[in-house]
């Protein structure tokens, strides 16, 4: 018994129409009132309306009490005014006539309105001040039916009590006749239905062909000619099946004889309000598909009033469940529902369906349908579903297997009202069933494709037919599988779509962090609101930075795998304990200069707030989007490049191993001695190679001896950059979000970076102070081990000279220096410094830097990165939803290895010599074998053994001849061998066939030939 507030609105005026009951309210009436409220305040009105209301951005028009009852639903709710837009056509609708005829009658007589009369109540139900419908007359009017309707009462229920009886006669028979259906007493305002189109009469339909002789047995010729399936009247009726009368009634009023003759057979050719006439399961959908509705309302049933409603006895203020709070649900289900069972959990396989089961709603029933059919193996052709009630017969026309379910009194729990024959009669179906769709099979297989994103189809068939006996399309199950990946790791458009909100709540959970979010403006022509580049960097990490990691910062890009493709670049540095220290990201559309722009702007802004200034060094690779945006951005910034990518380009001009090796000794000297004798030697094989190191620009980018000492570390390589781009592995392939911030099942850069910092958090909390890191102690103890092959002299205190093979080195353990420069470059003592200070008794690392101890590793640490919670939880906040930018795809399937350089190992195989099993040679497989050898080949392959044994021989017989004592006994020993041969073999030609005595003279042969040898 809601009210609300229906505004008319035409491009100039406007009239309100108060609805005090919404459940009650018909839409003739309003368009009368709305004409006469025009009519009265002397508006001006059209000649032929139409009338429309806005939901999604879309005008929908009403045109009949079901489309009034979907927008009342879909506007309703809290909103109590709702806005009816009046526009004008060419042609009237069937309602403003039906409206205008309505208004006639009224106006012209009384003695008309007989059953079709407006009650008191929908009159009053529609409070306007005034209309041209008087109290009394409805008075009247109401009393008229009431008459009419006492008249026919009587009569009705003789004719129900007549049908019980025959219809308890034809069960006790045995003939399952189908009864007549009860006549539930007309309402006092039944208005004849406006669907132009109105189905026959006919209940079956059949796409098998027409059989001849329909008591043929059942062999293997004619079972497809009497597999016979049901199919939904509307699609017969799309298919030409079945033809439809199309009727164009307008409302009208009846007289006493018309009306009292429609209460004859009022079941036949009538459709209630709210139910759709055999429509067929989708197979692709869910169970959404199973619900197609049409319109609202009630219709009468046969199965409902068989069984009647359920007696809810139960009072639920009878005892003092409300005050025990530890009151099981289930205790208080059973009690209301006394008459069924309540379902709770189905497993399939152990699925049975029978009478009064009860689901808490109706997308459980057809989800437990559903799992019901696969199990039996048998399909559903769907007669009617709407809001109410729910009809499915078996697919096969031979099998007379029928279900029924409708919503219960509460107007959520749904019941089975009856099943017809449970048992079936049909053969069933085989692998395929059509109520396997992909959602089903996504929602069956989530956790196999969760725990393997790369799963195959042929493995998910597998996994359906062990566990469910059904079966798919391969092409179906990796549509299954797009499906369950979107549900798992969310869809890569929405993901981008999110990125402006993520970044706010990014800056609203840890306040001080770094994030934007760039996109095109929205007056852009081409690409309005589309993303461009995020730059995320927490607080958290920020600050650990400053306070822990030294002034050397890594970066380099990584390609995204997922639809659109992109390219992460990354910020890392290294801890006290040379760990790993990513502290700032982005996702750019390439790696180009305008994305290092942008990346390192952000990056200066973030490193400027510490009193380091410019001491910060940046290593990457060569690319030259890098150089160009530290040029113009922060051209006073360190600088060095990867020595191993340099390589790369130095051994493609200048190849071989010796100048490989003077690379790699100028580019690690740490003295300039060591550098001025590499480059010596440079000159001396090629002196090009001077020319292509000076084009590297300055010598402190690429040779240790000329960096930094303040930074205190010689890394010249970007390979804990790269090791952490592979800690992301195939996270790469999912949407960017995700990639940022995860999900329940996957982790994130974020969520991995805030794990890292709180567990090493909690390591080092057992560590002494004082102490340098534990990487850093074992790397003391392997210098210490390579020191022995150095002995020190001392000259001073502290000052001592270490002689090392033909080398003399100078040692300062007061300056903490080397003359090999190590000590000063890392700041850790070198294997000289090391021996220096064993002979000077003192603890080795007293004097390592600051920067590796304990202390310093716990100030890195002892920030922490906020936890954000998911996107459901966000809140409501101001920001514009982007599109994802043009995808772009290259030629070819997109490439998910990474491309190996050419002195990278490549993955082995699994065996290098590969034997067909079919003709069992060597060089292909089964699958490639063509017969084996051709005769040619075969001819070829002989040939070349032949030969290979003759050199086999020739190289006996040299060997022989080098062990020969004198050339006459040789040739004595020779003939008496081939004597002996030669006898033998006469012998063993005569007692055998030609082939088997060949064989036998040649193996004997070669046997006297090397004992004759052995005697020589």
């Amino acid at each position: 018994m809601d009210s609300i507030v229906l505004k008319f609105q035409t491009a100039q005026n406007v009239v309100d129409i108060n609805v005090d009951d919404v459940d009650r309210v018909m839409w003739i009436d309003l368009i009368i009132e709305y004409e006469e409220l025009f009519r009265r305040n002397g508006y001006r009105m059209p000649e032929y309306p139409s009338f429309h209301y806005c939901y999604n951005k879309k005008h929908v028009k009403i045109t009949s009490d079901s489309d009034l009852m979907s927008m009342l639903e879909r506007l309703g709710g809290s909103k109590k005014v709702m806005t009816v837009y009046v526009g004008s056509i060419d042609k009237p609708l069937d309602c403003v006539v039906a409206a205008r005829n309505l208004t006639k009658s009224l106006s012209n007589t009384i003695n008309m309105f007989y059953g079709a009369s407006p009650t008191k109540t929908n009159n009053h139900s529609l409070v306007t001040g005034s209309g041209n419908m008087i109290d009394d007359v409805g008075y009247k009017l109401e009393q008229m039916n009431d008459m009419l309707i006492d008249q026919t009462y009587e009569r009705i229920l003789e004719e129900e009590s007549e049908n019980q009886t025959k219809t308890k006669q034809k069960k006790g028979n045995g003939s399952g006749g189908k009864p007549k259906p009860r006549v539930k007493i007309p309402v006092r305002r039944k208005l004849p239905t406006h669907d132009p189109s109105t189905l026959a009469a006919t209940t079956t339909f059949s796409n098998a062909p027409v059989l001849e002789n329909p008591n043929l047995p059942l062999t293997s010729s004619n079972n497809t000619a009497l597999i016979v399936h049901r199919i939904p009247k509307t699609t017969a009726a799309r298919r030409g099946l079945i033809n439809t009368v199309h009727e164009n009634e307008e409302a009208r009023v009846i007289a006493d004889d018309e009306w009292n003759r429609s209460f004859e057979f009022p079941h036949n050719n009538m459709y209630g309000h709210g139910e759709t006439s055999m429509q067929q399961v989708n197979v692709e959908g869910g169970n959404d598909d199973l619900e197609r509705e049409t319109d609202r309302g009630i219709v009468s049933d046969v199965e409902d009033e068989e069984f009647g409603e359920i007696k809810d006895n139960y009072d639920p203020y009878a005892d003092d469940i409300w005050e025990n709070e530890l009151l099981d649900d289930d205790t208080y289900v059973s009690k209301m529902y006394k008459n069924g069972d309540f379902v709770v959990n189905a497993e399939f396989g152990s699925i049975i369906l029978k009478p009064w089961m009860i689901f808490t709603d109706k997308s459980h029933f057809l989800s437990v349908l559903r799992d019901y059919c696969i199990q039996s193996g048998f399909a559903l052709v769907v007669d009617r579903s709407s809001p109410t009630r729910f009809t499915a017969n078996c697919l096969e026309m031979n099998c007379n297997w029928r279900i029924h379910a409708s919503v219960l009194p509460d107007g959520t729990t749904w019941a089975i009202k009856s099943i017809k024959d449970s048992e079936h009669t049909c053969r069933g179906l085989n692998e395929r069933n059509p109520l396997v769709n992909v959602k089903w099979a996504a929602s069956k297989l989530i956790d196999d494709i969760r725990a393997n994103n790369d799963i195959p189809g042929k493995t998910l068939n597998e996994l359906l037919w062990e566990r469910y006996r059904v079966e798919m399309a391969t092409s179906t199950l990796y549509k299954m599988r797009s499906i369950a990946l979107r549900e798992i790791n969310g869809g890569h458009d929405e993901s981008y779509g999110k990125l402006p909100r993520y970044c706010e709540m990014v800056k609203q959970t840890n306040p001080g962090s770094a994030a934007f979010c760039a996109w095109t403006p929205q007056n852009d022509p081409q690409c309005p609101l589309t993303f461009s580049s995020i730059f995320i960097s927490f607080k958290g990490a920020i600050d650990g930075l400053g306070t822990g990691c030294r002034s050397l910062v890594g970066v380099d890009g990584a390609h995204l795998k997922g639809n659109y493709g992109g390219v992460l670049l990354s910020a890392v540095a290294i801890d006290a304990n040379n760990e790993l220290y990513p502290f700032a990201w982005a996702i750019v559309p390439g790696e180009d200069g305008e994305s290092w722009k942008f990346f390192m702007w952000h990056l200066k802004n973030i490193l400027k707030e510490y009193n380091r200034g410019n001491d910060w060094c940046i290593i990457s690779d060569r690319q030259k989007g890098i150089d160009v945006a530290l040029t113009e951005i922060w051209p006073e910034v360190g600088r060095r490049y990867c020595c191993k990518h340099l390589a790369k380009n130095w051994k493609a001009a200048f190849p071989g191993p010796l100048m490989h090796s003077l690379f790699w000794l100028a580019c690690s000297a740490t003295s300039t001695f060591t550098f001025k004798k590499a480059m010596d030697r440079m000159q001396k094989i090629n002196p090009l190679a001077l020319v292509w190191l000076s084009k590297l620009g300055d010598q402190e980018s690429w040779t240790r001896h000329k960096f930094d000492p303040k930074i205190c570390t010689d890394e010249n390589k970007t390979n804990f950059v790269e090791s952490f781009n592979a800690t992301l592995g195939v996270d790469r392939n999912r949407p960017v979000l995700t990639l940022l911030e995860g999900t329940i099942y996957f982790s994130s850069i974020r969520r991995m970076t805030m794990v890292r910092m709180s567990s090493r958090r909690k390591k080092c909390q057992v560590w002494n102070d004082a102490d340098p890191c534990p990487t850093i102690v074992k790397r003391i103890r392997t210098l210490m081990h390579d020191s022995r092959t150095c002995k020190a002299f001392q000259s001073k205190e502290g000052e001592y000279e270490i002689r090392e093979g033909r080398s003399m080195l100078q040692v300062s353990l007061n300056n903490k220096s080397c003359i090999c420069g190590a000590w000063q470059i890392t700041g850790i003592p070198c294997r000289h410094a090391l021996r220096a200070i064993i002979a000077a008794g003192h603890d080795p690392h007293h004097y390592v830097s600051t920067w590796y101890s304990v202390a310093t590793y716990k100030q890195c640490y002892s920030h922490a990165i906020n936890s954000i919670p998911d996107a459901e939880h966000w809140p409501e906040i101001d920001q514009p939803t982007i599109h994802a930018p043009t995808m772009k795809r290259g030629i070819g399937r997109p490439s998910r290895q990474r491309k190996r350089a050419d002195d990278e190992p490549r993955k082995e195989k699994r065996s290098t010599t590969v034997k067909c099993s079919l003709c069992k040679q060597y060089g292909h497989n089964s699958r490639t074998c063509k017969g084996g050898l051709t005769a040619k080949e075969k001819a070829t392959q002989s040939d070349f053994t032949q030969q290979h044994r003759n050199q086999k021989k020739q190289k006996i017989n040299v060997a022989a001849t080098f062990s020969q004592p004198s050339a006459a006994t040789a040739a004595s020993s020779q003939a008496h061998v081939s004597t002996v041969a030669s006898s033998q073999a006469a012998t063993i030609s005569s007692s055998q066939p030609p082939a088997a005595a060949a064989a036998s003279s040649q193996s004997s042969q070669s046997n006297r030939l090397k004992k004759g040898k052995e005697k020589v």
